[in-house]
Formats: C-alpha cells, structure tokens, sequence
C-alpha cells in the first residue's frame, strides 16, 4: 500500500491506477485474514469462494508488490501458464504467495531478480519463488519453518511458518532450495 501511495503522489496520471491497487489489496488482506481467522476457529471451510486462480493471483501479488521491489533496486518477472486452480475457500494462497514474494524481494541484490513461476500440473499446481540473494544455509533452512527464527534484523520470523501453514493447510508441501 505504501509503495502504491508513493507512486500515487509522484504523478497524477497513476493516481487511479494506484488507488485501485490499494484498494484491492486492502480488500484481498481482509478477506485472507478472515480465512485464517475461521481456520484457526474451526469454521467450515464450505463458506468460502472456490477455484482460485494461482496464476491470475501471481500475477496479482507481482504488480502489488512490485513498488517494494523496485524501491530496493530490485524486479519482479512473473511468468504463469494458466489458469492454476487451487481449491482455496481459506484465502490461503493470498497469504502463502504474499509471503513468499515479500521474502524474496528481501532477500534479493540490488538491482536484482525475483522469479516467481506458476504452472498447472495433472493433479495440481507448482509454484516457484527464487530471488538472487545470498541464499540461507543449511542450518538457517532447516529452522526456516520454525516460528519467532529469524535471519533478518528487523523480521518476525512468522513469514515462512505462515506460508507453511497455508500450503499444507490447502494439502500441498513446501521447500527450500539453496543455491546450485
């Protein structure tokens, strides 16, 4: 929201552009919040929306985010093959995608890359975020999931356990990769 503010206020020509970002965000957060909230309750996940986009949403969290990216010298490339179908009445990919992004614009160089690739497959669907930063060791991926662990100086250490939770919660898995 900050990052399309900014943009907002640097020209006039944006200015709808920025608010409706915004506004989709704010409305996107509520709604995952909510999902988390009624999950967390043991509310029946029948309630919600169903057949969630992945890729449509990827390409929605890229452009979101991508003010943050750029104002850390870094870009967002999203490339999906859709549509990518998740079943998700939590609002759980919003949250696992968020995250993932977020961490990844942290993570990466200035000037650099972030990636994040989407594809359909027979019995589901991939997701991939990878950015060009230093990358974690071995001992950091191993407690990455652990909440309240941080590698960051000003991190909570929620954001990877939160994108755990929402992966397995939609019945998928989730790993790190170092550096080949």
């Amino acid at each position: 929201i900050a990052g399309w503010a900014e943009i907002a206020r640097g020209t006039r020509a944006r200015v709808d552009d920025a608010l409706d970002r915004i506004e989709t965000s704010a409305h996107a957060a509520r709604e995952a919040a909510r999902g988390l909230l009624g999950a967390a309750r043991g509310a029946s996940a029948a309630a919600g929306p169903r057949g969630t986009d992945a890729a449509a949403l990827a390409v929605d969290r890229a452009r979101t985010l991508g003010p943050l990216a750029a104002s850390r010298g870094a870009r967002i490339d999203a490339a999906v093959t859709g549509p990518a179908l998740v079943d998700d009445p939590s609002g759980l990919l919003w949250t696992a995608l968020w995250n993932l992004v977020k961490n990844a614009i942290e993570a990466a160089t200035e000037g650099g890359l972030v990636e994040l690739r989407v594809a359909a497959l027979p019995r589901g669907v991939r997701i991939t975020v990878s950015d060009d930063g230093p990358g974690m060791d071995v001992a950091a991926r191993e407690r990455a999931f652990v909440p309240y662990l941080t590698t960051k100086r000003d991190g909570t250490g929620l954001g990877l356990p939160l994108v755990k939770r929402a992966v397995e919660g939609l019945g998928g898995t989730v790993a790190l990769e170092g550096r080949r």
